[in-house]
């Protein structure tokens, strides 16, 4: 584990970004988006320094399809729950999850199995 503030950014890798590309940024940005503290600009430069933003691109719209979908069907409306949503997703993506969480056991099972169903490799 590292701080956050220890992370410096590499080397940009392209200086921009396809239409389409920046089409499904913003798809995602102001769904699951909605829950982090950054702003569009600022999420469109950081696939800039990707090696292949199209696949982390992917990642995302996996991530947003679960969000809206365990939302949609857990019926949530809380932001905060929203916000632990978007952040356990974050995780499973990486490959793990977190303990402190809001989320109960059968949440956390549904929203991975979720996210399991929605999951193609790239």
């Amino acid at each position: 584990m590292t701080n956050i503030s220890d992370l410096k950014w590499g080397d940009k890798q392209r200086d921009n970004l396809t239409k389409g590309q920046i089409n499904r940024i913003k798809n995602f940005h102001y769904s699951i988006g909605q829950v982090f503290d950054i702003s569009l600009i600022d999420t469109l430069n950081c696939y800039l320094y990707e090696h292949n933003p199209d696949r982390e691109i992917q990642t995302w719209e996996i991530m947003n399809a679960t969000f809206i979908e365990f939302l949609h069907q857990e019926r949530i409306e809380s932001y905060n729950k929203k916000k632990e949503v978007a952040r356990q997703l974050v995780l499973i993506s990486m490959g793990t999850l977190s303990d402190e969480t809001t989320l109960t056991v059968k949440e956390l099972t549904r929203l991975y199995g979720i996210w399991k169903d929605n999951y193609y490799p790239f």
